[in-house]
């Protein structure tokens, strides 16, 4: 993360790793990144690395920082792997308006498929991260990376209108990944009640009847403000 990154380089675990690699004990030396691209370039301009591991999928080419990241490593010539190219299972999970964008271009191809498709024709990506509840899941992503047709400029352009639908219908986008939950001195379920708020904004006051169900502590009203949640958040 941003907040920690300099006391993570300058504590001689990087020496220490280069030594391991020498040796021939590891092959690569990458790391995942969480932050921002002027912290990226910052690292890979001053340390040497294999790869790195990035949040990339579709959603956060077009509305997050995904596109200029890949665009840094990719100008350092280092190869990238992907996290999250589902964005924590937003992609699969489309409203109307967006899922019908999709499906107006292709309509046997799954929300899953268009989102490891467009990852996979990234000339610059290596490896591809997707979680995968069930063997169905894992079988229709062996089937989608089997074939390597790239996607069309209709396609893309689809991805694009089908971003503008999900974006206009999103309070605040959260991957669930829940590393600010570990940094919350209240102890709040920050994801699941971001999940709640995104329900009440697509469906209405109803939806936060849920809250009424639990614990007071627990509640948004208990939030400090104190900002640890924002400084670790992906």
């Amino acid at each position: 993360a941003d907040n920690n990154y300099k006391r993570v380089l300058g504590c001689g675990c990087i020496e220490y790793f280069k030594e391991l690699k020498e040796k021939g004990i590891i092959k690569y030396l990458g790391f995942s990144f969480h932050g921002k691209p002027d912290v990226l370039r910052e690292i890979v301009e001053n340390y040497q690395f294999d790869f790195v591991q990035i949040q990339l999928n579709y959603y956060d080419w077009y509305y997050g920082t995904a596109k200029e990241q890949y665009e840094i490593l990719t100008e350092h010539q280092i190869p990238v792997m992907v996290m999250e190219p589902i964005h924590g299972g937003m992609l699969v999970n489309l409203n109307e308006e967006a899922g019908q964008v999709l499906k107006a271009v292709d309509k046997n191809m799954s929300y899953a498929s268009w989102a490891l498709r467009f990852v996979r024709d990234l000339e610059n990506v290596c490896v591809t991260l997707s979680g995968m509840s069930n063997l169905d899941v894992a079988i229709e992503n062996i089937k989608t990376f089997s074939d390597n047709t790239p996607l069309t400029k209709e396609h893309l352009e689809a991805i694009r209108i089908s971003c503008e639908k999900t974006q206009s219908q999103i309070g605040v986008v959260c991957t669930g990944c829940r590393y600010c939950v570990h940094h919350c001195p209240k102890g709040l379920d920050i994801p699941y009640l971001l999940k709640l708020y995104n329900e009440y904004k697509l469906g209405g006051t109803w939806r936060l009847a849920r809250l009424k169900g639990e614990n007071p502590l627990k509640l948004p009203s208990q939030c400090i403000s104190c900002g640890a949640c924002t400084r670790m958040c992906p």
